[in-house]
Order: C-alpha cells, then sequence, then structure tokens
C-alpha cells in the first residue's frame, strides 16, 4: 500500500547538519586515496516521485499498514519514507497525528546527501522541531568519517546538538588507528562552536591524551581559541614549543599570539595582528625575547609591517616598516638559507595616482643593514624622497608614439655624498608591422640635473661641483622577421618558427665621472639584455654604444594542441667601438664581442623537462655562466629535479638534487641537497620521510643549513603528524617544502 504524506519528516531535516558538525577539524582534507572503498555503507532505497506533488512531499512504503482515522498510524515490514535528499527505514514507524510524533524501532537507518546514520530507535517531535535517537551509528560520506553515539538529541529551532557517550574516527572499521571519544558533546550551530566533555584521544584503542573540557569551532568561520602547539629543536635554540592563541576580534579584525619557549633562550613572545579595511589591508608581526641566555642577556626582537590602501578610485598607497634589533637575529632564528641571509631590512611608504594616460609615484625609502660585512659606503641611499612620473603612449600604431618618464629624488646616506636628481626622459618611436615583419626606429634624449649638498665622501676620495648635469641622446633600430613550417619529427606534427631579430643602438660617449653614483649599478648580463636602451640601472650613468645585437628564436609548437614544446634563443652583442662609461674603478671594455648567449626550455619524453641558459664568453674562451634544470615529474607524487648553477663573477658553482618519491604505497623520501663546488662544502641538506595511511599521516625532517657569512651552520629536527578529519600538529612542514621542492603537493 502507497500513500503520499505532506509532513511526515520535517523534523528530520536537522539531522544532517547536526551529525556533520562532529567533525573537529578547521579545514577538510580530501585525500582519501588510500581508504578505497572498504567502510560497508548500507544501500539507498530507490523510489519514484508522484507528478504534481509538492518538492517537500514525504512517500512512505510498507509492507502492511493500519490506519487508524483518531489514533496514530502503525506501518510494519521494510518500511521506507521519502521527502526531498532524506530517507529513513524501519522494521516499524508508527505515526501520532494527535501528537504530531513519528517513532522508528528496528534496524533504523537514515539517508540524507552527506550522512548515513543507523539507530535502534528513534523519535521525532514534528510540532517542536526535535528528535531523538538512541543506538546510533553514523557516517560523514564526504569526510570519510564514522562513529557511534548512544543517545542523539537534535532541536532544530535552538539550532544544537546534544550527544552522549560519542565517538568519531575516520579510518577503516578494521583498521582504528585513532579515535576521539567523550562522554557529553554540544554542537551550537547559531554560534558555530562545539563544547565537550571528558576527551579522550585513543592511538590504537589505548588512551594517550585526555582533556576535561574542550571548546572548538564546527565550521570554517575563525573562532577564538587556542590552536595546536607546534614542537622542533635547533642546535642553536634548544627543544621549542609554541602554544598559540587565536583571537578572531571582528570579521575584519583578527590577532594570534604564541609564545616560543626555547630551552637555551628563554621565552619568546610572538604575535602576529591581521586587518581589512573598506579599501585596503595590513598585517603586523612583532617578536620579543627579553634576556636572551645565548646573546649575553640582550633582549631582542623583530617587527614586520605592511600595508595597502586603495583610494579616490585610481590612488595606491603602500607602506612597509621592518626592523631587527640586532645583525645576527635572522642568523639565530631563521629557518631557512635564504632568510637567514637577508642583508637589508626596507622602510618605505609610496602614494600613486593613475590618470588617463599618465602616473605618477611619491616615494619616502630607507633601510636597516643586518649584514655586518658591508661597509658604511656600500650601503644603500635613503630615498628622502622621490616623485617618478611616466606618460606613456596608449595606443601604439604605425604612427608616432611619445613616451615621457620623469624624475626628482633626494639621497641622502651618513657622510656620503648626498643631494637632488632631477631626470628627464623624453622618446619618440615609429613602428612599422606587417604580418611576418616588423621595423621600428627610436629616439629618446635623456637630460639628467644634480644639486648636490654635501660633495665630498668622509674619506675625500670623491670631490663633486655642487650642480653637475649631462644631457646625451638615444638612437636605435630594432627590427625583426618571422618565419614558420610544418615539419614532422618522430611521427608527430609541429609547426616551427624561425625569429630572426636586428637591434642597432647608438648613444655618444659622455665623460660621466664628474657625477656622483646614487643608485646605478650594471644589469645581469642575459638574453634580454641584448634589446635594452642601456646597460645601467638607475639614472647616475649612460652607457656609450655603438653596437649591433644579433639573435634568433625557434620554437616547436605540437601541432593538434598548439602547445609550445620548445623554445630555443641565442644571441650576441657587437660592439664598434669601445665601452668607456663605467662605473667608479672599473676599467673600460674593449672587446669586440660580447657573451654569447643561449636560452632554452623544452618538453622531452618520458615525463622530462628541461630549462637552461648559456653564456660562453668567445674573447677567453671562458664559459661565464650557465645554468641547467632537469625535472622528472611524471605524477604529483613523484618529483625529482636536478640543477647546476655557474657564476664565474661571484664565484658560484653549485649543484642542487631535491624531490619526493614514494618507496610503498604509505611511504614517501622528500630531501634536498644544495652543494658548492666552488667552496667544497654542502650549503643546505634535508632529508625525511612521509609516512601517509587512510587516516592519519606522519612527516619527520632533519636538515642542516649555513647561517651566517661566517660559516655557522644551524641543525634542526622538525615533526608534523596528522589526524585526518582533525587539525595537524607539529611544524607547518608543508610550506617549507613547497619552497625547496619545486612541484611538490602534499600528500597529507
Amino acid at each position: 500500500m502507497e500513500r503520499p504524506f505532506k509532513t511526515l519528516l520535517i523534523a528530520a531535516s536537522c539531522l544532517y547538519p547536526c551529525a556533520s558538525a562532529l567533525v573537529l577539524a578547521e579545514t577538510v582534507d580530501p585525500h582519501w586515496a588510500l581508504c578505497g572503498s572498504a567502510i560497508d555503507i548500507p544501500p539507498r532505497p530507490t523510489f519514484e516521485a508522484m507528478e504534481g506533488d509538492a518538492e517537500d512531499a514525504a512517500y512512505i512504503t510498507a509492507d502492511e499498514v493500519e490506519l487508524i482515522d483518531d489514533g496514530p498510524w502503525s506501518f510494519w515490514g521494510n518500511v521506507e519514507m521519502t521527502r526531498g535528499p532524506q530517507q529513513l527505514s524501519g522494521d516499524t514507524v508508527v505515526y501520532d497525528q494527535n501528537e504530531e510524533t513519528a517513532e522508528a524501532e528496528g534496524n533504523v537507518q537514515y539517508w540524507d546527501e552527506g550522512l548515513v546514520i543507523s539507530a535502534e530507535r528513534g523519535r521525532v517531535e514534528l510540532d517542536d522541531d526535535t528528535g531523538e535517537f538512541e543506538g546510533v551509528s553514523y557516517h560523514l560520506l564526504d569526510r570519510h568519517a564514522h562513529g557511534d553515539a548512544a543517545h542523539v538529541f537534535v532541536d532544530e529551532d535552538e539550532q544544537f546538538a546534544e550527544f552522549k557517550n560519542v565517538d568519531y574516527t575516520t579510518c577503516l572499521p578494521e583498521d582504528n588507528d585513532w579515535q576521539l571519544s567523550a562522554k557529553y558533546l554540544k554542537l551550537d550551530f547559531e554560534s558555530e562552536r562545539g563544547t565537550a566533555k571528558h576527551v579522550i584521544l585513543k592511538v590504537k584503542n589505548t588512551p594517550v591524551f585526555y582533556l576535561p573540557y574542550i571548546n572548538f569551532p564546527i565550521s570554517d568561520r575563525r573562532k577564538t581559541g587556542f590552536l595546536a602547539p607546534s614542537f622542533g629543536n635547533t642546535n642553536n635554540s634548544g627543544i621549542e614549543v609554541r602554544t598559540p592563541f587565536y583571537w578572531n576580534i571582528s570579521p575584519a579584525m583578527d590577532a594570534t599570539f604564541a609564545p616560543r619557549g626555547m630551552s637555551k633562550r628563554g621565552v619568546m613572545l610572538m604575535g602576529e595582528y591581521r586587518y581589512l579595511l573598506e579599501r585596503g589591508n595590513g598585517q603586523i608581526n612583532a617578536d620579543y625575547l627579553p634576556s636572551d641566555n645565548e646573546f649575553r642577556n640582550k633582549d631582542r626582537h623583530q617587527i614586520a609591517f605592511t600595508h595597502n590602501q586603495s583610494f579616490l578610485d585610481r590612488g595606491e598607497l603602500f607602506l612597509t616598516y621592518n626592523d631587527v634589533s640586532d645583525d645576527q637575529y635572522f642568523s639565530d632564528f631563521g629557518n631557512s638559507l635564504s632568510l637567514s641571509s637577508e642583508r637589508f631590512l626596507e622602510r618605505r611608504a609610496d602614494i600613486s595616482y593613475r590618470g588617463d594616460r599618465w602616473n605618477v609615484l611619491g616615494r619616502v625609502q630607507n633601510f636597516q643593514t643586518v649584514d655586518p660585512t658591508i661597509a658604511p659606503d656600500d650601503r644603500p641611499y635613503e630615498r628622502l624622497p622621490q616623485f617618478l612620473l611616466n606618460v606613456p603612449t596608449q595606443n601604439r600604431n604605425r604612427k608616432l608614439n611619445l613616451d615621457f618618464t620623469g624624475e626628482a629624488v633626494n639621497f641622502d646616506r651618513t657622510l656620503s655624498v648626498d643631494g637632488g636628481r632631477f631626470d628627464l626622459y623624453p622618446s619618440v618611436n615609429y613602428p612599422r608591422r606587417t604580418i611576418a615583419t616588423f621595423l621600428e626606429p627610436k629616439v629618446s634624449f635623456r637630460f639628467t640635473q644634480y644639486a648636490l649638498d654635501r660633495t665630498q665622501n668622509f674619506d675625500m676620495t670623491q670631490t663633486f661641483t655642487d650642480s653637475p648635469n649631462r644631457a646625451i641622446p638615444y638612437v636605435s633600430l630594432d627590427s625583426g622577421v618571422f618565419f614558420e613550417r610544418d615539419v614532422r619529427l618522430g611521427g608527430t606534427n609541429f609547426l616551427q618558427t624561425l625569429e630572426p631579430r636586428l637591434y642597432y643602438l647608438y648613444v655618444p660617449f659622455q665623460s660621466q665621472n664628474d657625477l656622483p653614483v646614487f643608485d646605478s649599478g650594471n644589469f645581469t648580463f642575459e638574453f634580454d639584455q641584448l634589446f635594452r636602451q642601456d646597460r645601467f640601472t638607475g639614472a647616475d650613468r649612460v652607457g656609450d654604444a655603438n653596437q649591433l645585437s644579433l639573435a634568433v628564436t625557434t620554437r616547436f609548437l605540437h601541432g593538434p594542441s598548439g602547445e609550445q614544446m620548445t623554445q630555443l634563443s641565442l644571441g650576441q652583442l657587437f660592439f664598434f667601438e669601445d665601452r668607456k662609461v663605467q662605473l667608479p674603478g672599473v676599467a673600460p671594455e674593449t672587446d669586440f664581442l660580447s657573451p654569447f648567449v643561449a636560452d632554452l626550455q623544452t618538453k622531452l619524453p618520458w615525463d622530462l623537462s628541461a630549462r637552461g641558459d648559456l653564456q660562453w664568453n668567445p674573447n677567453n674562451n671562458v664559459f661565464e655562466k650557465g645554468a641547467i634544470h632537469f625535472a622528472y615529474d611524471p605524477d604529483d607524487s613523484r618529483i625529482v629535479n636536478v640543477a647546476y648553477r655557474l657564476r664565474k663573477s661571484s664565484d658560484v658553482e653549485q649543484t642542487d638534487v631535491n624531490g619526493v618519491w614514494p618507496v610503498s604505497a604509505n611511504w614517501n623520501f622528500v630531501g634536498r641537497w644544495l652543494y658548492s663546488l666552488q667552496d667544497d662544502r654542502t650549503l643546505e641538506v634535508f632529508g625525511g620521510v612521509e609516512y601517509n595511511t587512510c587516516c592519519w599521516g606522519f612527516r619527520a625532517i632533519a636538515r642542516r643549513f649555513l647561517a651566517d657569512v661566517n660559516g655557522d651552520f644551524q641543525t634542526g629536527f622538525f615533526i608534523q603528524v596528522e589526524l585526518k578529519g582533525l587539525a595537524g600538529l607539529g611544524k607547518k612542514t608543508t610550506t617549507f617544502l613547497k619552497e625547496n621542492i619545486p612541484g611538490y603537493h602534499d600528500e597529507f
């Protein structure tokens, strides 16, 4: 017998959100690949809705039914009820129309979009929107979680649920590695918080951790409370323990406080404050360690502040301020080679505005030098202030295009030549283009005027006039041709291009030894340098030039998809005159040829890829610079990177091997070895293992890296444990691995 009912299962609509909130994690972990489908989920009933019924209509089928006009309606045998995505089945269901209640007994099962419940019996109060279930076993499908509860009470009106003698795990039933149990659990969906009493964490059914009371979030919404502690050990700070506390101040503001206990140094107070404004955001990080036991009992600190702000639709404001108490701060507390080798900390304020055809920038900037080996006269100048104006051509075409950049800046440095600099840099070009060719002549002019306040360095090695200036024209001609052809290689069709390019540049010589050097330096020579108008950065030097760049690029594009498989670029400069303009103390350059430059990017068979650059100097037959990087990346779990780097000018010759490799279904090896061939020593090395199962993961890493220019090394050991479906414990090694192993994917 089959009859439709309209209101029978209204109260049951609370069950899914209530039960799903049992997961005590802020982040859902999607990696359940190792679990398979071993959990036995009862099959969901099937039914056909009646045409014309409302979406919230309820349907019921049963082997037998007894309908009493003024009494309860009883259903027996394979009873199945359906209302929208919710379904309920049981051996017996009794519906009392007068009390508006429904009671189910015997093999009671409930299904929703992500929830399956089995219970001995259940009762729902339709008027009060409440329900009670006993002897409950539940499954949360999207989180691979399941557990049991002796008693469950839900109240949809008040938006809470209470559980007694409840447990939760994401492990397979036959391999229950960990389980969370509580005597009492209440989930408040209005505040999105959960509270539990007498909580026990069990590993292999053995209690390992107990909390008499815990308050935790049941959604991704930010909540005030303690975060997971972290643990580590380093040779210069000893055993470390962090106990962070998160403060959700408002929807647009939060803070984290984290005492960092170090057995050798004491307790460092760490804090982070973040805020959002209507059109801006910012962050402040501050650390303070009173009386460092390993640093002459001196107080030590770090401050880092950034702020971004938009205004007047087109205006932007940027602020940053960084400060440390001493030069050794990063070498003592930094956790990587890149951080421990920090040389300067920037303090800067920028304000910019974009017009329809122009933009302007105002800036003040200085630096804290944290490398004690840098002499005072080699430290960067302060810009107090700087103004930049740029008027670019908006729509380039075959007509004359006018561009203009201008700068006014005041430089300051203790006991050094300082003062103001004004730089005007207009240019005009006349591009001519066809489908396969281009020709672009360009004429530029640069005028630079100085107004010096101090005309001598403290050592009196340089003396300048009060207001030197310089005016120099540029003339350049850029041209190129584009060829293409179809080729077939290895049975695959490709489109090959050939793109030769010629670039001529002429800048007359003008002695500039009477000009100070505030911010100019040499560009790093690479392929792009073949087509720059100047070999110097900044405006203090304009390089004289009478030179021709000859370059060619070829590309191989996969015929069916158009994907670029290989790009090879070759080029060289031919100098028709010596380069007399140089930075102080540098001799003129007299070579006729520049280094020969080659750049390569290619995808190879067998999941290999390569990229590299090479510079060979034909004048002395020496390879001056080079780098080659090979990557083997067949899938997310197997990555191997091998690199070699050479820089003759800075005495750098390094090898770098890193990767992650599975040794079984559950075990991965991760590691990196950065080695200096020039110094015959290891700069950084780490190795570790990852163990990953259906419901938990473990990662342990030991590392050693160069901490400072004195050759001191730091060693450390870090552990991360992840109970899937709960928060992780230990140092956040995932970020560290992504920074050091290109292509690394987190398996946890």
